[in-house]
């Protein structure tokens, strides 16, 4: 099990670092994107169980910016799965949709709980 109790201090690499090892731990295959002059394109690229998915990810005071945004409703408008991860150095939300977001003590239950909803998308398609 990996801790991750402590988001004090914890900036945009680390949380990169311990999301990748949290979902890879759940069998997600994970590849992180390097920024070559593709400017708005989320961190990671996922896949789990035949769903690809991207998460962006956030430590305040780090905001989406209006490229990240347009990219994210891009993707969405043709049925693509975008999450955003934010986390604010006391505690963790996850906005896994716009208009709601869900607060998690720590990492590993934010990307548990990610797992899970992928998994229940899967069943009830």
């Amino acid at each position: 099990m990996i801790s991750d109790k402590i988001f004090l201090w914890m900036n945009h690499s680390k949380v990169k670092k311990l999301v990748m090892r949290h979902l890879k731990f759940k069998g997600v295959h994970v590849q992180p994107i390097e920024h070559l002059g593709n400017r708005g394109v989320p961190d990671l690229n996922c896949c789990y169980r035949n769903q690809e998915f991207w998460i962006e990810i956030k430590v305040k005071p780090d905001k989406l910016s209006d490229l990240q945004r347009a990219w994210i409703h891009q993707r969405r408008s043709v049925g693509g799965r975008c999450y955003v991860l934010y986390v604010d150095n006391t505690k963790l939300v996850a906005f896994w949709d716009w208009w709601k977001d869900t607060q998690y003590e720590n990492l590993l239950d934010a990307c548990t709980a990610l797992i899970e909803r992928i998994d229940n998308e899967q069943t009830n398609r």
